[in-house]
């Protein structure tokens, strides 16, 4: 109701009020006395009183309110706590970090600062009541974090990352998935990530309610090349120790750092055109965007394949008999030539240094490059002739290196880097001197064996098992240097380290330093395996097998 109304309304119905009690009471003397006397005495004084405790009140109503008003601010302002209402869950951050803290421990820390202060003791269940509330409505997702924590951030991430644009994009991209800003988008990540980010997809739904990491992908699946990113890595990030320990760390920080870049930034693609500053980092996430298969493919033939176009080499594809070994460097007639199977492990490779997964059908690939080099294929025997690349004299080597020399062993295991030091030495005695082309590292040794051995098991990039080299036969020669400490040293109690000293030493001295040496797990798990062990913390020879050659000097000693 309209309070210029409502005015006029309430003096006529006081003053008709006061008139009925006149009328009601008109011939009783006592009660016209008194009504007079409360009036014209009684009710001026009550009504004082009451405008009185009225202003009181509402003064001092006032005076808590802006206390209130000003305690609410300088709370908020000193303690920075947020909320994620998806998950009911608040996160503190003292400027440096954030950290998850029960609901249980703002009520007490809210209560025990209003006591401290005591301006407020009276008010202090409802002052409690309005910072919850403003406490529930400050989202998570969008608390600005100090230059500090994301520095911090930016640090861990950088051994995951080649540089911090790549570590900012990818921070971007978790922020996008989080606030689903994008659900289009597919971004390739090498498959040495997996582990990483199935941990940050547990710690987002656990903290957001939301997988920051869902437009992550490791393999091609016919996606739109206009949908598609590619994101940088390091090897780093397939060690758990290192990304564990950034998740220990930082994991609260980091997805509240990729919330904040994706709201500064606007988003990963954002990020890219406009803020990375860095057109090789443009050019690589922009990759599969910004070309066909058909311009991929060309890109491969002009960069990794050697194609010779003279008339000699076309007529030698209609007429040249298939070669008959790996190894041989080029045609009978002199005309070079490469097999499907040998483009596709090159094609790996090209795939590989582009940080792309398998983007294009093996059919198609392969229906692409007969239509582009028609004139060099020979289909009965699936080679393109007239065709190599500088790839070439490495895979013949190592072909030829493990036709020779490796032989299948349900047993065998061997380090990575023992296989490179073997294929090494082996090619320094049968291959020509100071072949070009043919020298390997870890990771080429790799991807050698995992796509032309299927056979063999690799495990984690590092161990090779089920072959056994027949230029080092690692369990004979461990064999070999402990029976001879056996018949040397006479006793019955070697630990299993001084025992791995003793034969290091023994190879050192009888065949010099250039003799290989197997590590020390290795040799503690040949050991353990087949001669047995004994003690707890410190490990020992088995006793019986140090007695055997006692034994077989003198049948009854014991």
């Amino acid at each position: 109701m309209d309070l210029t109304a409502l005015k006029p309304l309430q003096t006529h119905q006081s003053i008709d009020s006061v008139k009925a009690l006149f009328e009601k009471y008109q011939d009783d003397a006592y009660m016209l006395s008194r009504i007079h006397n409360y009036l014209c005495f009684q009710l001026p004084t009550t009504m004082d009183n009451i405008k009185k405790n009225y202003d009181e009140r509402q003064e001092r109503i006032a005076g808590l309110t802006a206390e209130q008003d000003g305690f609410i601010e300088r709370f908020l302002n000193t303690y920075r706590y947020f909320y994620v209402s998806a998950t009911e869950k608040f996160v503190f951050y003292n400027g440096k970090q954030y950290t998850i803290v029960l609901e249980d421990s703002i009520l007490h820390h809210i209560l025990t600062t209003i006591t401290h202060e005591k301006q407020l003791m009276d008010w202090k269940q409802r002052t409690k009541v309005y910072i919850m509330k403003r406490i529930k409505d400050t989202s998570l997702c969008k608390s600005v974090p100090e230059s500090e924590t994301i520095q911090t951030v930016l640090g861990y991430l950088n051994t995951l990352f080649e540089t911090r644009q790549d570590a900012k994009y990818f921070l971007t991209i978790l922020g996008d998935n989080i606030l689903k800003k994008q659900h289009d988008l597919v971004h390739f990540i090498p498959a040495k990530a997996k582990a990483f980010l199935r941990e940050v997809a547990n710690i987002s739904q656990l903290l957001f309610g939301t997988n920051a990491v869902y437009t992550f992908k490791h393999k091609y699946h016919d996606h739109e090349y206009t949908q598609c990113r590619v994101v940088n890595c390091m090897d780093s990030i397939e060690t758990e120790s290192i990304w564990g320990n950034i998740l220990r760390n930082v994991s609260i920080d980091m997805l509240c750092v990729a919330c904040h870049y994706s709201i500064r930034y606007g988003s990963s693609d954002d990020y890219i055109a406009n803020f990375s500053h860095s057109d090789t980092l443009e050019q690589s996430v922009f990759y599969l965007k910004n070309n066909s298969q058909s311009q991929m493919v060309e890109r491969f033939m002009e960069e990794y394949l050697q194609i010779d176009h003279s008339e000699s080499a076309s007529a030698a594809a209609s007429t040249t008999p298939p070669t008959s070994t790996f190894f041989s460097a080029a045609m009978g007639n002199g005309t070079r030539q490469i097999s499907w199977k040998n483009i596709q492990y090159v094609w790996r490779v090209f795939l590989k240094k582009q940080r792309l997964p398998a983007i294009i059908f093996q059919q198609d690939l392969k229906r692409i490059f007969v239509e582009k080099m028609a004139k060099f294929y020979r289909e009965d025997t699936d080679m393109f002739v007239g065709v190599s690349s500088r790839y070439m004299p490495a895979i013949r080597a190592f072909l030829s290196f493990w036709d020779n020399m490796m032989v299948y062993d349900e047993t065998g295991e061997y380090e990575v880097e023992e296989l490179c030091m073997l294929y090494k030495k082996w090619a320094l005695t049968n291959l020509p001197k100071n072949t070009p082309g043919v020298s390997l590292n870890e990771p080429q040794m790799v991807d050698l064996i995992a796509y032309y051995i299927p056979t063999a098991e690799i495990e984690r990039s590092k161990y090779v098992y089920r072959y056994c080299c027949k230029s080092w036969d690692k369990t004979l020669d461990i064999q070999s240097a402990l029976e001879q400490m056996r018949e040397c040293v006479r006793d019955t109690n070697i630990s299993v380290y001084d025992s791995y000293v003793w034969y290091c030493k023994y190879y050192s001295t009888l065949c010099g330093e250039k003799h290989p040496i197997v590590s020390k797990s290795y040799f503690e798990k040949y050991v353990e395996d087949n001669i047995g062990i004994h003690g707890d913390e410190s490990k020992y020879l088995s006793r019986e097998w140090l007695l055997l050659v006692d034994e077989r000097l003198d049948p009854g000693t014991a």
